[in-house]
């Protein structure tokens, strides 16, 4: 297990979710779990979500040269490198599994080498083979420690998926256990899942670390903002979303209502 985070790691978390803001963060990192995402075809044309009024993106590691020009320029948007891969996500026409596996793909130092401000790393729980879902675990915790040797703060998706919880992934008793297990690991933040029946405040208020709420179906632009708002009345530091901002018309305008309906002033500085 890891121990408490180093002092630099703490700084940057406060940095990445500071406690009187509500986050927004992209994650351009799907294309590795499914492909290209919306209606996108090539890594480079997700360089216009960089541009969007976010707070953070998360890339993979070897996507931040691709946005290096836009980092450079917005010294604000702040980075989280994506550790690991796994092949859960996987729709109907990409070869389905109901019980994913995951590898971890590139490392902390790496991430820190690259200027990445913290990484994030999968935590699934509910998998059918023991073994697979010990290995998250363990990889996970590895992750934090990794991270925190490094000065980065680490934070764990604790998703519940498999055969072992079919129907009931979002249910709340299982996302509170998700949260507990990664807070147990160290992790300094946590993204999760939108509870089914609309208990927010439940699931929310049993971390002990902030809390990023993910793309949840339904996905439309007004889902999505009812998903902050909801969110922030519970709690959450923030949402970090793929699909909302990938397949929205009008991305920079779901951004700004985004940030209306939390009564969150922008970030963002091109100076």
């Amino acid at each position: 297990m890891s121990g408490a985070p180093s002092l630099p790691a703490s700084r940057r978390r406060r940095r990445l979710l500071g406690d009187a803001d509500f986050s927004v963060l992209v994650c351009a990192d799907v294309g590795l779990q499914v492909g290209p995402p919306g209606a996108t075809r090539r890594l480079d044309e997700l360089r216009r979500f960089a541009d969007l009024d976010v707070d953070g993106i998360v890339l993979t590691q070897a996507a931040v040269p691709t946005f290096s020009e836009t980092l450079v320029r917005r010294p604000d948007l702040t980075l989280v490198v994506r550790l690991d891969w796994c092949s859960q996500w996987r729709g109907p026409q990409l070869s389905p599994v109901s019980d994913g596996v995951g590898i971890t793909v590139s490392t902390a130092e790496e991430a820190a080498a690259s200027g990445a401000d913290a990484v994030i790393h999968y935590c699934l729980l509910g998998h059918g083979d023991p073994a697979v879902e010990a290995d998250y675990v363990e990889r996970a915790a590895r992750a934090v420690r990794e991270a925190h040797a490094v000065g980065l703060p680490c934070i764990l998706e604790p998703l519940i998926r498999g055969s072992n919880a079919v129907g009931r992934e979002r249910d709340a008793a299982h996302l509170v256990w998700g949260i507990r297990t990664a807070e147990e690991l160290g992790a300094d933040a946590v993204k999760v899942e939108q509870p089914l029946g609309g208990d927010e405040s439940g699931v929310i208020g049993a971390a002990g670390v902030p809390v990023l709420l993910a793309s949840t179906p339904p996905i439309s632009p007004a889902d999505a903002v009812a998903r902050a708002a909801s969110g922030v009345a519970a709690g959450a530091a923030g949402v970090a979303y793929s699909s909302d901002f990938f397949t929205a018309d009008r991305p920079a305008e779901l951004v700004a209502d985004i940030r209306a309906a939390v009564i969150t002033p922008s970030r963002k500085d091109h100076s």
